[in-house]
């Protein structure tokens, strides 16, 4: 997770505690599906990548949470990075 925390802030993204924690079950996931030794960095990225869209598409409606994860804009991404087992 140390690569994904340090991506986000780069990124200066603030990361609620809900959402920090459904980051860590999809990685989890992620992982135990790939290898015992799984840690791509790409995965990590594309997920943040997705994370970043669907964050943006929340934010267009209302702009006061603009750097701001939600625990939504996660499980939302995960589906989309295919980080979270469907």
């Amino acid at each position: 997770m140390s690569f994904f925390d340090t991506m986000m802030k780069e990124n200066q993204y603030d990361m609620r505690n809900e959402a920090y924690a459904v980051v860590g079950r999809a990685v989890r996931l992620h992982c135990s599906i790939k290898s015992k030794d799984f840690g791509n960095a790409r995965d990590m990225r594309n997920f943040i990548d997705r994370i970043k869209e669907v964050q943006a598409l929340r934010v267009s409606k209302d702009m006061k949470d603009l750097l701001t994860v939600t625990a939504e804009d996660i499980c939302i991404a995960a589906k989309r990075a295919g980080l979270s087992g469907s």
